[in-house]
């Protein structure tokens, strides 16, 4: 069931990222784009890590399995791992389906771009330094 559910999510995730129209009054500047940019990018590693942090501390976790497409998504507490992996897949998936919108309505559209994959690229940083950081623990 998992299999099919995150697989159906991460399609949709693409189309969201197709299919994101912004309003007609918002105005995104290059300097606030660029701010906002190098915020996701800093914070998405600094979630991530923090996240699996938390479920190994507080939750007393002496190993963490590895992600599968065949696991509940959305347990961050106790695999976090698996929810961290997914989500960078969602990230990645609205990123693509922006890229492939972004010539339809360049201004706009590029916005949600440079968010989406920054935060991708941020999540897959976040993963490699989780894997790093924690390479002992996971099963």
């Amino acid at each position: 069931m998992w299999r099919v559910l995150n697989t159906a999510m991460v399609f949709f995730s693409f189309l969201v990222g197709f299919l994101w129209k912004p309003a007609d009054n918002v105005c995104i500047t290059i300097s606030d784009g660029l701010i906002c940019c190098l915020a996701i990018l800093c914070f998405m590693p600094l979630f991530a890590l923090g996240a699996v942090t938390y479920s190994i501390f507080a939750w007393k976790r002496e190993k963490i399995d590895r992600p599968s497409w065949d696991r509940n998504p959305w347990d961050w507490w106790n695999d976090p791992l698996q929810s961290l992996f997914i989500s960078t897949c969602f990230m990645t998936g609205m990123a693509i389906g922006s890229a492939l919108k972004m010539p339809m309505n360049w201004p706009a559209n590029f916005s949600f771009f440079a968010m989406s994959i920054c935060a991708a690229i941020g999540l897959a940083t976040g993963q490699m330094i989780v894997y790093k950081t924690y390479r002992k623990r996971i099963n």
